[in-house]
């Protein structure tokens, strides 16, 4: 084994000589080759010098920028002045004022007219000297009519020629500049290309030098070739494997990963501050708990998909922005009508007129909410006005199916607010006694729009019209919007959604609105689970639906 190992290091270092030793001669062959590629290739395309310092071509185009430059500059100058004597119209006193000969008959008929005077005062207008003094005045007036014309004339032909001049001058260097910066172009291709050869033959010299160092390793090598290899002692055989011992592995392993388990779940209970149970709702802000909201997917969904996803709908063809259907169950039927139960009995001297539906962030399901409650208010019997107060991200109107081409920005920008346009821009809803007032074609500044005296005025005008009055606004903490329309109503309801509304969020929320004295009735906590809750047994719902799936639930409430 001694002998053939080094044998073995012999072979391979003989062999790498004999590799390198061609593969010099490959290198040499091809850096000659380069070279004389690179010398003809600068003869065949004039290529003097790279150096743009040194570059005749280049130095001719940066000075045919410099004059184009200054040309334009000075037909823009002679332009403007030609421009501004065309339109000047007191450019006839001007080219008088200049001009010796209108001076000097300008002169001429103010002497005649004042001896007309002088010869009026003593003799009548048939007195020859009086008519010839009449017939010198009209012959001045006609010399002086054609002198100013040509006066003028000569002012504006003497302004037209330098601009005629300096546009013909531009003209000429915009020719020879784009003619030259042709002639760049190429030459920068050339220049590209015969880099290129450059680098490759720099390239070949470098790889030459090593491996000419290398091929000088290999002949000090074959020169005295060392054997690593020695017997230092008898192998014998072992009694048993050494390792890995499995069983201990294994149990570690469990453990480990039973106290990271633990520790996680600790870590990220310390973390989440979202809201979870009325509990949290109660302690941490000081506010009722309105109303729970299941969810509107199946638990199976709920535990493959994050929680953040659940209520939205992908987009279909016909452009809904909601999944409608699966809030027609008669669980979250019957929760709609326990928030319009407590909305009811929330307010002091009766039941709330206006009711403004907001939240702290986006995504927490406030149109959604609103819709459902407003629905559920129309069941009561009277009239219900649904208003899409979100000017910046309106969608009242793609849940309820209805066209937003005029609405809430229609009514407050008209001069004044007449009971027609109103009936022109409500439009009926999906349920009986429900009308929807949708948000209407953009505006550039929707506080502007909500803080204005025709809302109040519009409000005070439906108040009279609808038993309720339900409006969805954007997120408090994005937008002044939900903060100037809480100061309009008589009860605020904060959608908060469960596992997602952070209890900061909320906090701030409850803060912004209380700072302007909004009447905040309490929290909706939306998107439960069913199974957070005892008291929500699915098979006492699901005995209310029918065979098919439809409601058992129409009457409720």
């Amino acid at each position: 084994y001694v002998l053939q190992n080094l044998e073995q290091k012999i072979q391979l270092n003989a062999n790498a000589g004999d590799f390198l030793q061609t593969r010099v001669a490959e290198l040499q062959s091809d850096i000659r080759l380069g070279e004389e590629r690179l010398i003809n290739y600068s003869r065949s395309n004039q290529i003097v010098s790279l150096d743009g310092a040194q570059n005749t071509v280049v130095q001719r185009l940066t000075a045919l920028n410099t004059q184009l430059g200054q040309a334009e500059n000075d037909r823009i100058t002679a332009e403007a002045a030609y421009r501004a004597a065309l339109q000047n119209p007191m450019i006839n006193q001007s080219a008088e004022s200049k001009d010796t000969r209108t001076t000097a008959l300008q002169t001429q008929l103010t002497v005649l007219t004042q001896q007309l005077d002088k010869l009026k005062t003593e003799y009548t207008d048939e007195w020859p000297a009086v008519v010839d003094t009449r017939r010198q005045i009209a012959a001045i007036e006609k010399d002086l009519r054609t002198t100013r014309k040509v006066a003028t004339d000569t002012q504006i032909a003497n302004l037209e020629q330098p601009y005629r001049e300096a546009l013909a001058r531009e003209r000429e260097l915009k020719r020879n500049f784009a003619q030259q910066r042709s002639e760049v172009l190429t030459q920068n291709e050339a220049a590209i290309n015969y880099r290129i050869i450059q680098q490759e033959i720099d390239t070949n010299k470098k790889l030459l030098d090593g491996l000419m160092q290398k091929s000088r390793e290999t002949e000090v090598i074959l020169n005295g070739t060392p054997n690593n290899v020695l017997v230092a002692d008898r192998a014998t055989p072992p009694s048993g494997p050494a390792g890995p011992n499995r069983s201990r592995n294994i149990i570690a392993a469990l453990l480990a990963s039973f106290f990271a388990a633990i520790g996680l779940a600790f870590v990220l209970g310390w973390l989440n501050d979202s809201i979870r149970t009325a509990d949290d709702l109660e302690q941490q802000l000081g506010l009722p708990l309105v109303g729970r909201i299941p969810s509107a997917v199946t638990s199976f969904s709920r535990k493959l998909l994050p929680s953040r996803f659940l209520l939205k709908r992908q987009r279909a063809t016909e452009g809904k922005s909601y999944d409608l259907e699966s809030f027609g169950k008669p669980v979250i039927q019957e929760a709609y009508h326990q928030l319009r139960a407590s909305l009811l009995l929330s307010t002091p001297g009766g039941s709330p007129k206006t009711i403004l539906v907001t939240s702290g962030g986006a995504s927490e399901g406030k149109t959604i909410s609103a819709l459902q409650l407003a629905k559920s208010l129309s069941q009561l019997g009277g009239r219900v006005l649904l208003i899409d107060a979100d000017l910046r991200c309106p969608q009242i109107h793609v849940a309820s199916e209805v066209s937003n081409t005029n609405g809430l920005t229609s009514l407050l920008t008209l001069k004044g607010i007449t009971q027609q346009a109103i009936d022109q821009t409500l439009k009926e809803g999906s349920n009986e006694n429900l009308y929807v007032l949708t948000a209407g074609p953009n505006t550039p500044n929707p506080p502007n729009l909500l803080s204005s005296v025709e809302m109040r005025s519009l409000l005070k005008i439906l108040e009279g019209q609808f038993a309720h009055i339900v409006i969805d606004s954007p997120p408090v903490l994005y937008f002044a919007d939900s903060i100037i329309v809480s100061t309009y109503v008589d009860a605020v309801i904060l959608v908060a959604r469960s596992n997602i509304t952070s209890t900061q969020v909320l906090l701030k929320t409850k803060k912004m609105l209380q700072d302007v004295r909004a009447k905040i009735v309490g929290v909706l906590l939306n998107d439960v689970s069913l199974g957070s809750y005892k008291y929500y047994t699915y098979d006492y719902y699901h005995s209310l639906e029918s065979p098919d799936g439809t409601s058992g639930l129409l009457n409720l409430g």
